[in-house]
């Protein structure tokens, strides 16, 4: 199965896409109308699904926001990068536990100095 990383303009553009995917990654970072309710409407298609949220100076208790409908709606994967230094990674994984999700948690890292450009 081939996953598509989505990053689309708005929450309508993703809306039209998803329905020819099978698994999608959503960059939520990267949807300039982001808002919960359009999260939600994306959520309710019920893809199997790769969330992720990159910091990109958004605070972390909104991405917290989000990652926890992601959990409650059933997301397949939460994406959350390694570096994260301020205890998110744990509370997602007791979120997880606590609810009883089947979501899991992809812990990445990214290292753009030493990644060969190839």
């Amino acid at each position: 199965m081939i996953c598509v990383s989505l990053s689309e303009k708005t929450i309508q553009e993703t809306i039209n896409v998803l329905p020819a995917l099978d698994f999608v990654e959503l960059r939520l970072d990267l949807i300039a109308d982001l808002s919960i309710e359009g999260f939600q409407k994306i959520l309710d298609l019920d893809k199997r699904t790769i969330i992720t949220f990159r910091p990109n100076g958004t605070e972390d208790h909104v991405r917290m926001d989000y990652f926890s409908r992601a959990i409650q709606s059933g997301a397949t994967y939460i994406d959350i990068e390694y570096e994260c230094r301020t205890g998110m990674v744990q509370q997602l994984a007791d979120r997880v536990r606590k609810t009883g999700s089947q979501t899991r948690l992809i812990l990445s890292y990214h290292n753009y100095e030493l990644t060969p450009s190839v």
